[in-house]
């Protein structure tokens, strides 16, 4: 046991952190520690009690002079070693070697494809991204207020300029024309992701790196890793995580404004584009935006991770009986299959309309769906696989 061993050898690694978060109705608490990616949210006792402890870790080289120090402070005794085994099981002292698992990358169970270093950038172009969100924030309520009226002055125009958006014969569209929509959808991806950067930088949050990795083997995702994400207050980090789709909003009020003028069906295809992307971020299911966000709003951060937890505890003990869980775990685990039931469906209807379009040109679409939902199935189930071994092997301590 850790409160058995000397403390001489061994510190706290640098970065541990302690952070009061007011939240928007009461006050939360977390340690953090970014090097060993650990985000812990503490009860308020919790809070306090590290808040004593940690401090003394370093420079004083056993158990019983800590709680010398600290009873010469507080006036009262105070038994420091379930705290500092706390922290040793954790993996936040120097010479604890313990391997972390990322919960972003253990959920999305996606093989990454790179990850770009976002540190020197921020130092570099700090001053230039403010600038940026400010242009873009600016440009951002012209092209909404101009979008708006458009509508309420003829509220007919939507469905007059959707139909002569369609008013074209797909054996006359040539295939730059594809290519400028393929770029087009890859641009408004990035520039979501754009929102989230920008806005933490505004807020002073610091940038770790932009990741990219291919969820399940089959859906491209896109995300940044923050380096103090936690140590903020509850109102920035909403702000940070909502950026990306009011980003889409953006987005999707220049194409509506470039629709009006041109009546080009690309166009209303990069609109549609991201529209839906605004109702699948804000939806609760999945790790989106819109979860994060309501995770934040209601004081529930880390309600998936629990989630993973208890998916991971019923599958440890596979063989030995019925696990035994509260009404609260069950319902953390349905939703958990639910979230991950519309995800499939997602990328099942994705898949669908990918290959109706392409029956209109190459193969016959029966074809392609035989070919297409084999594909998904194969790497699905490699990932799931992958997935689910993470789960067995997870510490629920």
């Amino acid at each position: 046991m850790m409160s058995e061993l000397s403390l001489g050898n061994m510190r706290v690694v640098d970065d541990l952190t302690l952070y009061e978060d007011p939240g928007f109705s009461k006050k939360k608490y977390f340690l953090l520690s970014d090097e060993r990616e650990i985000y812990l949210k503490l009860d308020e006792q919790q809070y306090l009690y590290f808040k004593v402890l940690i401090p003394y870790l370093n420079g004083l080289t056993n158990k019983e002079q800590i709680e010398e120090e600290l009873r010469n402070q507080l006036g009262q005794s105070i038994d420091i070693s379930k705290g500092i085994e706390f922290l040793y099981q954790k993996g936040l002292f120097y010479g604890t070697e313990k391997k972390t698992v990322s919960k972003v990358e253990l959920e999305l169970s996606g093989k990454k494809l790179f990850e770009a270093p976002m540190v020197a950038i921020q130092e570099k172009y700090g001053l230039l991204l403010r600038r940026t969100l400010v242009f873009i924030m600016i440009l951002s309520w012209i092209s909404i207020i101009v979008g708006m009226f458009l509508i309420i002055r003829d509220p007919q125009i939507v469905v007059e300029t959707y139909r002569e958006s369609k008013s074209f014969r797909w054996s006359e569209v040539a295939l730059w024309e594809y290519v400028v929509v393929g770029v087009g959808i890859f641009l408004s991806v990035i520039i979501h992701e754009l929102g989230h950067i920008l806005t933490a930088n505004y807020f002073g949050i610091k940038l770790k790196s932009f990741n990219f990795l291919i969820h399940m083997g089959i859906s491209p995702v896109f995300y940044i890793k923050y380096k103090n994400l936690y140590a903020t207050t509850s109102k920035k980090k909403a702000l940070v995580l909502m950026a990306g789709v009011y980003f889409n909003l953006i987005q999707a009020s220049l194409f509506w404004l470039l629709l009006c003028l041109t009546s080009d069906w690309k166009f209303a295809v990069l609109m549609i584009m991201n529209l839906g992307a605004i109702i699948s971020n804000l939806s609760l299911l999945g790790v989106s935006d819109g979860y994060h966000v309501a995770a934040i709003l209601f004081g529930v951060e880390g309600l998936r991770w629990n989630m993973l937890k208890q998916m991971s505890r019923i599958i440890q003990i596979k063989g030995q009986g019925r696990p035994v869980m509260s009404r609260k775990g069950w319902l953390m685990v349905g939703y958990f299959l639910l979230s991950y039931g519309m995800t499939f469906a997602g990328i099942y209807y994705w898949i669908k309309l990918v290959v109706d379009f392409l029956g209109l040109h190459i193969l016959n679409s029966n074809v392609i769906s035989i070919l297409a939902v084999a594909a998904m199935l194969m790497s699905v189930g490699y990932f799931v696989i992958k997935f689910f071994k993470s789960l067995r092997n997870m510490n629920l301590s």
